[in-house]
């Protein structure tokens, strides 16, 4: 489970990083 939500959180980032700064 640790590794899955590690795993979610830089997909998050990753998507958050392609997304333009506010």
């Amino acid at each position: 489970l640790q590794e899955h939500l590690e795993t979610l959180a830089d997909d998050l980032m990753v998507e958050l990083k392609l997304q333009p700064a506010d």
